[in-house]
């Protein structure tokens, strides 16, 4: 979500709120329908990494957008991919898991699928799925 979001829904505090309660947000703006912008394409992959890398520290990790689907279904995604999973196997896990809506647009399916074979990370294959 961007700024404007945060405002129109009454919550452009959000982070500062999450911050006094011990939470560390890690605020990552893509357009509501969209992909992340290809210039972010770096900060993206830097994004999912560090999601991969807390979560594997024992550390809670909460991913969400204004509805909690396509956005935020995008991201979940492409954990799954940097976990090693194929694109669709990817987005037919968390539209089983969280919406069947989830990575709603062609454009953020083809973001997810445009992540296969980009993560060199030294994590296990995710095979829990």
């Amino acid at each position: 979500m961007d700024a404007s979001e945060f405002a129109a829904l009454g919550i452009s505090e959000l982070d500062t709120f999450a911050v006094a309660n011990g939470i560390r947000p890690v605020l990552f703006p893509i357009p509501d329908m969209h992909p992340p912008h290809e210039r972010d394409r770096d900060a993206f992959i830097a994004l999912i990494e560090g999601i991969i890398s807390g979560a594997s520290a024992g550390q809670n990790v909460v991913i969400h957008c204004r509805a909690g689907i396509g956005r935020s279904g995008l991201v979940a995604a492409s954990v799954l991919v940097a976990r090693g999973l194929t694109a669709p196997h990817a987005i037919k896990v968390v539209r089983e898991v969280r919406s069947p809506r989830s990575v709603e647009t062609s454009e953020q399916r083809a973001w997810v699928q445009g992540l296969e074979g980009v993560f060199n990370l030294d994590v296990a294959r995710c095979e829990c799925i």
